[in-house]
C-alpha cells in the first residue's frame, strides 16, 4: 500500500494538481501525506560581480530579488498547503497515527531541490509531482525526470486536472522490459482497486503485437484482476501519442509505464517515448524506473 506520500511543491500553479492527485490516492489507503516545499541555496557572495562598484551594486540587487522570490515562493506554497488541508478537512498530524483517514505535515527545507527531493523521497512510498508544461507550473521535464530516474521507487504524475477518482480504469504500456516489468509490480496496490485493467501494447504499422502482453494478462488473472490485452498499431503516429489516445479511448483514469533512460552524474538521458508521454498525458501516470 501507499501509506507515506511525498509531494514536492514550488509555490505555483502546478501546486493543486499535485495536491489534487495525491488526495485521491491517499483516500483509497488512508495515507499520510508530506507536502514539502525546498528553498534554493542562494549566494552569500556575489557570482562573477565586476571589478566596480557599479557591478557590485547590481549583482547585491539581483542576489537581493532572488532572496525575496524565494521568500514570495515559500509563501506562496504554505498558503496552498493551508487551503489544500482546510478545503479537504484533512488532520495535519507530523507522526504516525493508527486512525484510517488521511492526514498531512508541512517540511520545510532548503537545498538543491531536485537532490534533496531524490534524497527524501527515498523514504516513501509514493512521490507526486506535476511537470510544468505551457507555464501552468510545477517541475520541467528535465526535473521531473531526474527524479523519476533517480529515487529509487514509483513517481506518479499529476495531469493538469486533478482527478475526481483514481484506478478504476487503468491503462498499463506493456513492452517487455524490466523497466515496464518494474512499474507493474510497484502499482499492484492500484491494481487490485481497479475495475477493468486495460494491457496495452503499440506496435509499428509493419510489426506484429508483443505475445507477451497475452502473459501479463493472464499474471493479472492469477490475482483474481480483470485484465484484457488491447494492443494496438501506431497507424503512422508517434508511439506515444497513438498510446496517450488509446488511453483517452478507453477512458482510463490512470496509465502505467515503465520509465526509460539513464541518468549518469546528473546528465539526464530520457527515452524518448517516455518523454513525450510525460510532456502530453492527460491523466495521471504512474512510473516506475
Amino acid at each position: 500500500m501507499f501509506k507515506t506520500i511525498l509531494v514536492p511543491i514550488k509555490g505555483d500553479d502546478g501546486d493543486k494538481a499535485s495536491l489534487g492527485t495525491a488526495l485521491v490516492v491517499a483516500t483509497l489507503f488512508g495515507s499520510h501525506i508530506d507536502v514539502v516545499h525546498i528553498r534554493n541555496e542562494l549566494p552569500l557572495l556575489v557570482p562573477a560581480a565586476g571589478p566596480n562598484s557599479a557591478q557590485m551594486i547590481s549583482g547585491l540587487e539581483y542576489v537581493a530579488a532572488l532572496r525575496e522570490s524565494s521568500k514570495d515562493r515559500r509563501h506562496h506554497a504554505r498558503r496552498q498547503y493551508r487551503q489544500f488541508c482546510t478545503g479537504a478537512k484533512i488532520q495535519e498530524m507530523a507522526v504516525p497515527h493508527k486512525t484510517k483517514s488521511v492526514s498531512a505535515a508541512w517540511v520545510d527545507q532548503e537545498g538543491d531541490e531536485v537532490g534533496q527531493i531524490i534524497r527524501t523521497a527515498q523514504r516513501y512510498d509514493l512521490v507526486v509531482l506535476h511537470t510544468a508544461l505551457e507555464g501552468n507550473g510545477g517541475f520541467s521535464p528535465g526535473e521531473a525526470g531526474e527524479i523519476i530516474l533517480s529515487r529509487g521507487g514509483p513517481v506518479m504524475l499529476a495531469a493538469p486536472r486533478p482527478p475526481s477518482e483514481i484506478a478504476r480504469t487503468i491503462a498499463i504500456a506493456w513492452k517487455n522490459t524490466p523497466e515496464a516489468a518494474s512499474a507493474l509490480g510497484a502499482a499492484m496496490p492500484l491494481l487490485y482497486r481497479a475495475d477493468k485493467i486495460f494491457v496495452i501494447s503499440v506496435a509499428d504499422d509493419d510489426q506484429p503485437s508483443d505475445p507477451t502482453v497475452d502473459d501479463v494478462v493472464v499474471r493479472l488473472r492469477w490475482h483474481g484482476l480483470d485484465a484484457i490485452a488491447d494492443p494496438v498499431t501506431s497507424k503512422q503516429s508517434l508511439p506515444a501519442a497513438r498510446l496517450m489516445e488509446q488511453v483517452e479511448a478507453l477512458g482510463a483514469d490512470l496509465l502505467v509505464m515503465g520509465a526509460y533512460g539513464r541518468n549518469r552524474m546528473r546528465e539526464l538521458i530520457f527515452g524518448s517515448f517516455t518523454k513525450q508521454v510525460l510532456c502530453g498525458a492527460s491523466v495521471p501516470v504512474f512510473l516506475t524506473h
